[in-house]
């Protein structure tokens, strides 16, 4: 697969994994206008968005997978020991901790920007109010960890074949991956994008340092469930 054909699929899958989002607005505008979640609401949606996932996942995974020893770069990723992919899993899930902790006040320091709440984290709030809890957990914890990083990792780093074996090609991944993944999580939200930009980079150089996706996802699920645990117990105080 050559790099044209290898960055049409990368935005063919761009926009594919859009869809469970939209499923999720859906549902939600539906419940707000109901007024209510009921049982059987909560069950049939639930189990829609389940299939819709596996439906989303099972194509995305099968392209990451076929093109993740087409670069040499990550063909040896078994010599790393497992020891140090969980150090180096660890030290990275403690800078995304850092970075969403700390951000707002950094970039309130750095250039003034008054802290206010990130969009990606008002949607949530409003998902949490709006659909059934397992829903909500499925996708923020399982569902969206897993589509980002074979998408935003496996399948856009592929695209850079030998360039990764540079200094200058892996720096280049980074802020790409970085810059696409902020876009995702923040659209026109300039603040949102320079946190989630920060947060994709270390999620792009641990999957450079440590070649391997599942540590990746291990570290990017370990994050969201903190953040909606975090979400979950503020709304439980109010």
């Amino acid at each position: 697969m050559n790099k044209i054909s290898r960055f049409v699929s990368f935005v063919f899958y761009l926009f594919w994994i859009c869809l469970l989002p939209i499923l999720i607005a859906f549902f939600s505008a539906k419940n707000k206008q109901a007024g209510s979640i009921s049982p059987d609401a909560a069950l049939y949606q639930t189990l829609i968005f389940a299939a819709a996932a596996c439906i989303v996942l099972l194509p995305l995974y099968r392209s990451y997978r076929s093109g993740r020893y087409s670069n040499a770069y990550f063909i040896d990723n078994d010599s790393i020991p497992t020891h140090k992919k969980a150090v180096w899993s660890i030290i990275c899930l403690g800078l995304l901790f850092l970075i969403g902790t700390y951000g707002h006040q950094v970039l309130e320091r750095m250039f003034g920007i008054p802290p206010q709440e990130l969009q990606n984290q008002q949607a949530i709030i409003e998902w949490v109010h709006s659909l059934p809890g397992a829903l909500v957990l499925t996708h923020v914890v399982l569902v969206a960890p897993m589509a980002e990083e074979w998408l935003f990792r496996g399948i856009l780093l592929n695209i850079f074949d030998d360039a990764l074996q540079t200094f200058a090609g892996r720096f280049t991944a980074v802020a790409l991956s970085a810059l696409i993944f902020g876009f995702m999580h923040s659209l026109y939200d300039w603040p949102a994008l320079a946190i989630y930009g920060a947060m994709g980079a270390v999620l792009c150089t641990a999957y450079l340092h440590l070649r391997d996706i599942r540590c990746n996802i291990a570290i990017h699920m370990a994050n969201n469930a903190v953040a909606i645990s975090s979400i979950y117990y503020g709304l439980n105080l109010n």
